[in-house]
């Protein structure tokens, strides 16, 4: 399997850590360049229970910014080359729109510095999926993430809270650390013929190591949307989502998890 992926984006930064990004003075505008490859080969080891590796290339170049010393000194462009590992355990009925199952995932990445990285870093993401039937036409969902780096990470390969996927209604990229962690509980209701709704509650934070997790950094998640099956389990999405002091609209096909 392989994954190539080239955007140039206007977006917002607002700098490291949750004390810097928590301030609304510190919004800025800047332009980025990101090229992304991914190349990975899994074999199946039981029926539900996959493993292999894979590789990875990342570049990005900041460009135009309103508050470059946000950066902290950082290079303004990024090249990491790594190779890491997957392990996977699916028993989920179907992959867009789950009804029953589990989804369990581990990522391990190492970006080392004798592939020519100037930043040498290692990279853990987990992913705890769960589907349970709860009543005639409801799904409830249970998602559980966290994105662990240690070393030297660069700024655009730090983890970061926000976005189509987590912590729906929150600035993608606003919150962004060493490490996060987040969780989404949603209850997804088929109503009449096509049409269906969601509701859910949910929490995350950053931060650069577990010791430095506080109760006041943890940020609030909820919000309510609307499902369209356009086909046979295959949802379009509109999701309204409310954070602290921060609202977003998604529009999107497939659920979020």
């Amino acid at each position: 399997h392989y994954d190539i992926n080239i955007s140039s984006v206007k977006s917002k930064f607002w700098g490291i850590g949750y004390d810097m990004d928590v301030n609304d003075d510190n919004e800025s505008d800047y332009k980025y360049l990101n090229s992304q490859a991914t190349v990975s080969y899994v074999w199946r080891l039981a029926p539900s229970f996959f493993i292999g590796p894979f590789a990875s290339f990342d570049y990005t170049n900041a460009r135009k910014q309103d508050k470059p010393w946000l950066w902290e000194g950082q290079a303004d462009r990024t090249l990491n080359v790594g190779v890491g590992f997957t392990i996977q355990y699916d028993t989920r009925d179907i992959l867009t729109n789950a009804f029953k199952g589990m989804f369990i995932r581990l990522d391990q990445r190492f970006i080392p510095r004798f592939l020519a990285n100037r930043y040498a870093f290692s990279l853990t993401e987990l992913t705890f999926n769960y589907y349970r039937h709860v009543w005639r036409d409801a799904t409830l969902a249970f998602q559980l993430h966290s994105r662990l780096t240690y070393g030297n990470t660069p700024w655009s390969l730090l983890s970061t809270l926000g976005g189509s996927y987590n912590m729906r209604g929150y600035y993608e990229g606003r919150y962004r650390d060493k490490s996060e962690i987040d969780v989404c509980l949603e209850l997804r209701q088929h109503v009449w013929r096509r049409n269906g709704l969601a509701l859910w509650v949910g929490a995350g934070t950053v931060f650069p190591k577990f010791s430095d997790i506080r109760w006041r950094k943890v940020l609030p998640n909820y919000g309510i949307g609307y499902r369209w099956e356009f086909k046979k389990r295959v949802n379009i999405r509109l999701d309204l989502g409310f954070g602290r002091h921060q609202t977003g609209f998604i529009f999107s096909i497939n659920e979020a998890f």
